[in-house]
Parts: structure tokens; sequence; C-alpha cells
């Protein structure tokens, strides 16, 4: 009985983080030092380091392709992101996963100073 609920949690776990929804969460991507937001209605906010402060500094949209695929256009480039492997156009490092916009400019900045302040 314990084999069959190992292998069923190893077989659908996945399925469900990855059919879960994007409004509200983001990913920070330590290759590149920039965090991306996603909010409803399929829109994505950027996230990067100008000079010693994390900047919220472009809203773009996405688009969900195949099953696992999400694509946008960033500085006039075509990004991918997969949600399986989360990899940003295939980079080496797979991206953070965060919960909160809060999390995230905590992950890309380089002073402590978002740990006490609130979403």
């Amino acid at each position: 009985m314990k084999t069959l609920l190992s292998i069923f949690i190893i077989a659908f776990l996945p399925i469900s983080v990855i059919a879960e929804t994007l409004d509200g969460k983001g990913i920070f991507c330590s290759d590149i030092n920039q965090g991306f937001f996603f909010e409803g209605e399929n829109k994505l906010r950027i996230y990067r380091i100008y000079g010693m402060e994390v900047w919220d500094w472009e809203l773009s949209s996405y688009d969900e392709v195949g099953t696992h695929q999400i694509e946008w256009y960033y500085e006039g480039g075509l990004f991918h992101w997969d949600r399986q492997t989360l990899k940003l156009n295939g980079m080496n490092e797979p991206c953070e996963f965060v919960h909160s916009g809060m999390e995230l400019k905590q992950r890309i900045s380089p002073l402590p100073f978002f740990e006490k302040t609130r979403d």
C-alpha cells in the first residue's frame, strides 16, 4: 500500500504544480538576477536591480504555449520559460518559484531592507 501511495504522489504531484495558476506568483532567475511576476489576465511584471534598488521595470503580456511553456517578449527578445524544469531560455540554472511580489524583491535585492516591509 505504501508503494502504491508513493507511486501516486510521484506521478501526479508535478502535474498539480504545473496546472496551478501563475496569478500572484513569480520566478527569480539568478543567472540574470531578474524576476518575473505573473498577474491576472496574462500580465507579466519584470523586476530587476537598478543601482541599489529593485525596480518594477516593465509590464508585458505572456502566452501559455503547449502544456508547460510560457512565452513573452522583453527588450526585443522572446523569452521561453518551461514550467516543468523552471528553466528560462535553456539557461544552466533553473529559476526559483516565488509566492509573492515581496519574496521576489527580496531575492533580487542586494540589501536586506525588504525584510522589514510588507507586500
